[in-house]
């Protein structure tokens, strides 16, 4: 439903508002990225600790502990986000270029973000404890249900003119919806687990903190390195550029969403098998998922080459294309961020953060500069192929650091034989 609105969406926006404002749209939501990448981290964190938590004996004892801890930054989160998303209200638009009606309306829509999380924010672990608890069929049909009342809104909201206020309207009431049903189907099922600070374990506080802060520097370099082209292309080029770009990146990142879900919905029972310490078990899965993730790579690779140009057309219309060679680069672009993005949460769940996230920054700094450089000489071409420059770099040492954890050969070939 979220993809169905999203496809939605831009056609309308462009036919509605024009260029820009289908460009601004998009450069704004990657700026609103940045600004939430606190909450990105701490998620990924506290998913990897509370789902290994269910392995450990003393279960309810770490979950009550884990739970204590996730109020007390989320809620400090809550506070830093409404500052930097209010702050960030003031500036958008002479960042991207725009006055008038269009720069008013993106005020309105960061200031309503910024709002949203402070209620959300603190309410979001218990969907965290849900989602490590592989309560997959509740999550699953609440976001459902959530998702198509969020596009039912936004679709409404969009025709009665409201523009990207509209948008962010029914997503505000749609994300304040699900994290209140979840802390009540959490209330039910985990009735005993409250936030208290008996016994606040300053310890597991630290290592929770340590964790997150790399897990910040990784999602800090995803997001430079994959998720900033838009927001550069409306910087250095301009907002309608950007609506082109936008448009023909759109279906191709939908691919790796899609394909990324696999990971997403076997991380739980991974790193439950994980807290339990069975390397054999660990092995095993990951050679299993790796040949699907392997085969989604591929057909997401010959996907995007043949039928790219078909769908943006049919979506947006053909001066929405930006042409066969720089989709070519998309496809390439899209195949790596699968694998990459396959072995980079899986060396994640075995703690192997501080290292992968030392590299990680270097690379997306050195490829943030470079793209800088080639976007100004060879436009939205230069980009992609800055932004392949640092994903190949990047999956070779991923590739290595799970061959080196798991005892491997270079070729991930298992040193025992099985039958």
């Amino acid at each position: 439903m979220v993809t169905a609105v999203q496809l939605y969406l831009s056609p309308v926006l462009l036919a509605k508002y024009g260029q820009a404002t289908l460009g601004a749209y998009a450069s704004v939501i990657q700026l609103i990225g940045y600004l939430t990448l606190l909450d990105a981290a701490l998620s990924i964190t506290l998913n990897r600790y509370i789902a290994q938590a269910f392995g450990k004996p003393d279960k309810e004892l770490v979950l009550q502990k884990i739970l204590t801890i996730s109020f007390l930054i989320y809620g400090f989160l809550a506070v830093l986000n409404l500052f930097l998303l209010t702050g960030a209200a003031f500036f958008v638009a002479p960042l991207f270029h725009v006055e008038g009606a269009l720069a008013k309306d993106l005020e309105i829509a960061l200031l309503i973000i910024a709002v949203t999380g402070l209620i959300k924010t603190p309410l979001s672990i218990y969907g965290s404890f849900l989602y490590a608890g592989q309560h997959m069929a509740y999550l699953n049909i609440v976001a459902t249900a959530l998702a198509i009342l969020r596009g039912a809104l936004i679709i409404l909201f969009i025709h009665l003119g409201w523009g990207i206020t509209g948008i962010v309207v029914g997503n505000s009431i749609s994300e304040i919806a699900l994290v209140f049903v979840s802390y009540v189907y959490h209330r039910i099922k985990y009735p005993g687990q409250r936030p208290s600070l008996n016994g606040f374990d300053k310890i597991m506080m630290r290592e929770v903190v340590v964790f997150s802060k790399d897990s910040l520097i990784i999602q800090l370099t995803t997001k430079l390195r994959m998720s900033t082209d838009t927001l550069l292309v409306g910087i250095f080029i301009s907002v309608s550029t950007a609506s082109i770009f936008y448009s023909s990146t759109t279906p191709p990142f939908m691919c790796f969403t899609l394909a990324n879900l696999l990971m997403i919905n076997t991380l739980p029972g991974m790193n439950e098998i994980i807290g339990g310490g069975d390397l054999v078990k660990i092995k095993s899965i990951y050679f299993k998922l790796l040949k699907y993730v392997l085969a989604l790579a591929a057909c997401a690779l010959i996907g995007i080459i043949l039928f790219n140009r078909l769908v943006v057309t049919f979506w947006v219309g053909k001066a929405q294309y930006v042409g066969n060679d720089l989709n070519l680069l998309v496809a390439m672009t899209i195949a790596l961020l699968i694998i990459g993005s396959f072995n980079g949460n899986f060396l994640i769940a075995m703690g192997i953060i501080n290292q992968v996230a030392k590299a990680a920054l270097i690379v997306a700094i050195a490829g943030v500069a470079l793209s800088i450089v080639l976007i100004s000489k060879y436009g939205m071409a230069g980009l992609m192929s800055s932004t392949l420059a640092v994903l190949i770099p990047g999956n070779i040492y991923s590739h290595y650091q799970v061959a080196r954890i798991l005892n491997l050969n270079l070729l991930l070939q298992p040193k025992y034989i099985t039958s």
